[in-house]
Parts: structure tokens; C-alpha cells; sequence
């Protein structure tokens, strides 16, 4: 059993660590990263070598950062992707995860189901895995020794970590050279050494195995990703994934395989790619990608009507939902389905067809919208204007760009919308319920330093007085921009606070499966000329 020691001072890891590859000059090109000068001539070749299997990528700016650690999910995913490589096997294992701190719709979910059910890792006995903390030297030599297909049976009668370890330099994993210190953090660097090691070694039984090459020359042979064109720039193409709703930028390779005019591969674009692997783009095109005719779909449960047909949405559907300033965020299928229709009503400047995926049993397994108003979704917004309508009167929210009928339903009674009011609204089929919402000027750090503190959905954070909450994927950051009275003269939708703005957030306090805690409902960044 892989006995792991808490660390209370494990930090936050980026969850999108792995998730960006490098971009490339050419496919054949020989990988290089910038800052692997100081590192062992063994470190580099296994570093190329991985990034070229796409088991351990760099990042977009071409380095490696072989210093940083590397948490318990991103080695999950390394560790089964090493595997498959080396044996075939095969991954995208489908189970119920029972671990308490690891949510189904997490990056990560399918990499830890992978890596428990290959018996690679485990979790802990107070039943969580603990994703985010730092993976130690010696859990990294136990996952791989466990990946060369040895068993308990075959270890010393030692305690962990030192048979792992004994039976680690017995078969060369680790050598007399290694500098090793089996509870100090593993670093990128040292987690590809041990890696590239661990490939080139025999398995327990002593077959000796290569690293099985995607079948290059048939294109139909091998699978399609699917994702979201958020940019195009010459020779390089931006795409969301659906699979883990992860942006990445990969250099399209020469002999690319077009199956669209490339002056149509634009942002917003529903495209199949193919991944080489020295990580370019060799197909693009649209195999099974649909477009409804219409801007909106009704929801029914699991089923979704697209193009007059009644279409079932499939159990494991990604959904991605695009907003109007181009960017693209994941939504669960559990949110989704609670909504009476999708739509799209962005301004008109973006608006677009919903674009969706069929898999081989003729159901939906992609979906792209733009933004969406489901029925009890909370929205929050300032008013931006307000008249009489029709039906009564009418409102209009910054960065909405939809006409509501007005229906307040706050404790102090019916009132009119105001401006320069932060209001919580849900849309519903006859209009928008809307009340008030008190806000606090509120001073938040995070695990980033001075720079940014909010970037990913997962981020944690930490108040002034040190209050500790999380930024999840429904939480909304939007930037006001006050005169010097205190009225708004414009609303942006963020991406991203930074450790020196003065912000506003709400906490909302989450109970579930999977967690409970303070969740940030809103943040406002406060800008005052």
C-alpha cells in the first residue's frame, strides 16, 4: 500500500501545468526548451523524449521549468499516459471515483481513474486523494516501479518507503548516482528522469516493450479530439478542448491534413484535430461536427432538439460554452440539464449557430453555445438601462445585451431597478427575477504572489482577515469602472484579478460530495478614475 504522509504545507499546484504543450517549428523539428541549460544531459534527453511521446509537455513559451514540483493529479496523468505508451494498454477509464476531494467534472477526474484502476495509486485511508499536493521522490519511484508490473510480493520485508526504494536501485530505476531524498518534493524535472527510465527498463515478467506509435499514415485508423477555435495566427492554431475544456496553441505541421478552407478555421469554429506525436496539428477538419440551424435549442432532461431531431445528450457530454469576448469556459452536464433551453445571446457582433458533435451511437458528445440563460441560473449584474416596455418595464444589464421584463423579489417588496446597483437575476420564461445584493470592499490574496491571484477555476484564495474560499468555474469576475461620484460608466467581464486590486466578493457557503467550504459567488474589481 502507497503510504503518503500530508504535507500541511503542500502548495496550490496550477492545474493546467501539464495541460499546454509546446509549440513547435516543425514536426520534425528536434524539441528544445530554453531552461534546461543547468540541467543533467540525462534530464534533457528524457525531458525531449517525454515531450515528444506528449507524456510531460512544456509550456507555451518554450520552457520546461524543470524546478517547479509536480502534484499527485498531474503525476496521475503522467504516470498512466508513461504506461500506455510502454504497454498498450489502454486508457479512459470510466468508474465511479469515491474519493471525497476529487469532483467527477475535475481535468484531472479521468487521469486519477485511470491511475487507480491500472493500480498505479491510491488514495488515503480517510478516503480522499489529495490531488493538489506535492508528489514526493518516493511516491514517484513507488507509481513506477508499480508500472513496471511489480508486485508487493516481490518487495523486501521493509517498510515504504525503503522497499519500493531497495527494489527501485535493484533493477536500475534509481542509481548509485541519483540524488535522492525520498520525502523532499519531486520536482518536473527529476519526475521525467524516472520516467524516461522506467520506459526503457524491461516489465516484471521480462518482456521488453516499445512505446506503442499512434498509426501515423491513416488518419481514420486513429481517434479525433474535438475542441473550439479561439485563434488562428499564421501557421499556428488555438483550440479548446472538449475533452478537458483546455486551451492550447499547437503549431500546425506542414503536411497538415486540411479538410476546410483555412480562411474558415476561425475563432468559434467546431473542428476534429489530429495530434502528432511530436505534438502538431496534422488534420483539421469536420468530421461529425453539426451545425443547428438556429441559435437556441430546447432541453428536455438528457435530451436536446437540434436540427428537428430529438437527440440524446450522451452520458459523458462535454459541453463548452463561448462568451462574447471570445473566450471559451466548460459547463457540466448536470447544469446544463437543468436548464429548459440552450441559446445563444451574446451581442450580435458574436453571434452564432450551437455547434455539437455526434458519437458512433448517434448521440450528442460535444456541445458549444454561446452564453446561456437556463432557467435558475444565477446571473449578477449592474443596470445598465431601464424604460417601459410592452408588458412593463424593461431592463437591460452591462455585458447582457438582452432585454428583460423586470420582476424584483427582494425582501424589502417590489421596487424599481436602479442604476449603479449590484443585482442577482435569474431569467425565467416570462422575464428576470432580480433582488439586490450587498456588497463589501474586500482585499484578497492568493498562492501566486504579487502577480495574479485568480487564474483557473480551482484557485484558492485568502482574505486580509484569512478567510480562505475558492473560485470555482460558475464564479463571475467582472471590472467596474466608477467615476468620482461612485456612478458606473462601464462593466467588463475578467478573467483575472491581480494581488493589487481593490475588489468586492461575495461568499456563498457549498455543501456537497465532493467538498464543503466558502465559494466566491462574484468578485468585482473596483476601478476609480
Amino acid at each position: 500500500m502507497l503510504k503518503i504522509e500530508k504535507r500541511k504545507n503542500s502548495r496550490l499546484a496550477m492545474l493546467l501545468a501539464l495541460a499546454l504543450l509546446l509549440t513547435l517549428a516543425v514536426a520534425s523539428q528536434a524539441l528544445a526548451f530554453t531552461d534546461l541549460t543547468n540541467s543533467s544531459v540525462e534530464t534533457q534527453k528524457a525531458v525531449d523524449q517525454l515531450a515528444e511521446l506528449g507524456i510531460l509537455n512544456g509550456y507555451i513559451d518554450d520552457t520546461f521549468r524543470p524546478d517547479d514540483s509536480i502534484n499527485r493529479a498531474e503525476f496521475a496523468k503522467v504516470a498512466s499516459l508513461a504506461l500506455s505508451q510502454k504497454t498498450g494498454v489502454t486508457l479512459g477509464a470510466v468508474q465511479e471515483l469515491n474519493f471525497a476531494d476529487v469532483s467527477n467534472n475535475a481535468w484531472y477526474a479521468k487521469d486519477v481513474a485511470n491511475a487507480v484502476a491500472l493500480g498505479l495509486m491510491q488514495g488515503d485511508a480517510e478516503g480522499t486523494f489529495r490531488p493538489t499536493d506535492t508528489v514526493s521522490q518516493a511516491e514517484v519511484i513507488t507509481v513506477l516501479v508499480r508500472s513496471l508490473g511489480y508486485t508487493e510480493g516481490e518487495l523486501a520485508n521493509l517498510s515504504w518507503p525503503e522497499n519500493y526504494l531497495e527494489l527501485a536501485g535493484n533493477i536500475g530505476l534509481l542509481t548509485p548516482a541519483s540524488v535522492f531524498n525520498p520525502n523532499a518534493p519531486c520536482t518536473r524535472g527529476q519526475a521525467a528522469t524516472y520516467v524516461a527510465r522506467m520506459l526503457s527498463l524491461p516489465q516484471a515478467d521480462g518482456q521488453t516493450t516499445e512505446p506503442v506509435e499512434p498509426e501515423e499514415n491513416d488518419p481514420l485508423r486513429r481517434e479525433f479530439q474535438y475542441g473550439v477555435v479561439t485563434a488562428r495566427t499564421g501557421e499556428t492554431i488555438t483550440i479548446t478542448r472538449f475533452a478537458d475544456g483546455l486551451q492550447q496553441t499547437y503549431h500546425v505541421s506542414a503536411n497538415c491534413d486540411w479538410q476546410m478552407n483555412k480562411l474558415e478555421c476561425t475563432p468559434g469554429n467546431v473542428v476534429a484535430f489530429q495530434v502528432s506525436r511530436a505534438g502538431s496539428v496534422s488534420y483539421v477538419g469536420k468530421t461529425n461536427v453539426l451545425t443547428h440551424n438556429q441559435r437556441e435549442a430546447e432541453l428536455a432532461g438528457s435530451r436536446i432538439k437540434l436540427n428537428g431531431k430529438n437527440l440524446l445528450l450522451a452520458d459523458d457530454a462535454s459541453v463548452l460554452l463561448m462568451n462574447s469576448a471570445g473566450g471559451v469556459s466548460s459547463v457540466s452536464l448536470e447544469r446544463l440539464q437543468a436548464s429548459d433551453y440552450v441559446a445563444d445571446l451574446r451581442s450580435s457582433d458574436y453571434r452564432a449557430d450551437v455547434q455539437y458533435v455526434l458519437n458512433k451511437a448517434g448521440e450528442v458528445a460535444c456541445l458549444l453555445i454561446g452564453d446561456y440563460r437556463g432557467q435558475g441560473q444565477q446571473m449578477f449584474g449592474f443596470v445598465e438601462q431601464f424604460g417601459d416596455g410592452k408588458d412593463g418595464t424593461v431592463v437591460n444589464f452591462y455585458g447582457d445585451n438582452t432585454d428583460y421584463l423586470w420582476k424584483y423579489v427582494g425582501k424589502e417588496g417590489d421596487q424599481a431597478p436602479e442604476e449603479n446597483v449590484l443585482y442577482a437575476y435569474r431569467y425565467r420564461a416570462d422575464g428576470v427575477e432580480a433582488y439586490r445584493v450587498n456588497v463589501l470592499d474586500e482585499q484578497i490574496r492568493g498562492t501566486y504572489g504579487e502577480g495574479e491571484i485568480v487564474r483557473y477555476a480551482g484557485d484558492i484564495c485568502l482574505t486580509e482577515s484569512g478567510k480562505q474560499f475558492i473560485v470555482d468555474s460558475e464564479t463571475q469576475i467582472m471590472k467596474i469602472s466608477l467615476r468620482s461620484d461612485g456612478t458606473i460608466y462601464d462593466v467588463t467581464q475578467e478573467d483575472t484579478v491581480y494581488g493589487g486590486d481593490r475588489v468586492r466578493v461575495r461568499y456563498t457557503t457549498k455543501s456537497g460530495s465532493n467538498y464543503t467550504g466558502l465559494e466566491a459567488a462574484y468578485i468585482i474589481i473596483i476601478d476609480t478614475l
